[in-house]
């Protein structure tokens, strides 16, 4: 049976990190989630992240992944920072639109795809996290946690 994950995506810094705590919280406790996905990115990234290390204690089976664009694995130096902090990579060939018809996913579309779950803050119509959002309830089998909203 596949694990379930989680993403996360915000870009703001005016969050409730309590609800956010309880947000992950609820996932690991009532949905069984251990996987989750950082772009580490923004603060929400980092506080999540933090959270979750600290959860860790409580919940040992939880692992933490990071979204990597266009780099083979193998060749980083997983001792080094920030890379030890992960217990998994997820790669794509994640890049820009060329003049040669190549069209490839954005960071945070390809992180929904491989989501079940997706936490977020966003209180506006624009922005990043605004498109991941979107972007989620337009695949339409990930369930999004907006803590902008609780």
């Amino acid at each position: 049976m596949k694990q379930k994950m989680c993403c996360f995506d915000g870009g703001k810094s005016d969050f409730d990190e309590t609800k956010l705590k309880n947000a992950i919280i609820e996932l690991i406790k009532k949905e069984n989630v251990r996987k989750f996905c950082f772009l580490r990115k923004s603060e929400l990234d980092s506080v999540a992240l933090n959270i979750l290390k600290e959860l860790k204690n409580e919940y040992p089976d939880i692992t933490l992944g990071m979204i990597l664009p266009n780099i083979n694995v193998e060749f980083l130096d997983r001792n080094a920072k920030p890379f030890c902090e992960y217990d998994f990579f997820l790669t794509d060939k994640i890049s820009y639109e060329t003049e040669n018809g190549w069209v490839t996913k954005k960071f945070n579309h390809y992180m929904a795809e491989c989501s079940d779950f997706l936490i977020c803050h966003c209180d506006s119509k624009s922005g990043r996290a605004y498109d991941t959002i979107k972007y989620a309830k337009n695949l339409g089998n990930i369930k999004i946690l907006n803590i902008a909203e609780m």
